[in-house]
């Protein structure tokens, strides 16, 4: 399995990687790993599932 960084979900949701942060920090998207440098791995069906979610609520 294939695991995203912070910033490359940040380039995928077109935000920044500090923004990522906060939204891992608010429980609106959930990494697959935190390190033990707390930095975070995604999957791609984490990112994509989010994605859709944003864009119902823009409708």
């Amino acid at each position: 399995m294939s695991y995203l960084t912070t910033k490359q979900v940040s380039q995928k949701l077109g935000c920044t990687q500090r923004n990522v942060a906060y939204l891992v920090k608010g429980n609106k998207i959930t990494p697959a790993i935190t390190l033990e440098n707390g930095h975070f791995l995604f999957t791609a069906e984490d990112v994509a599932f989010f994605n859709s979610k944003k864009l119902n609520y823009a409708k």
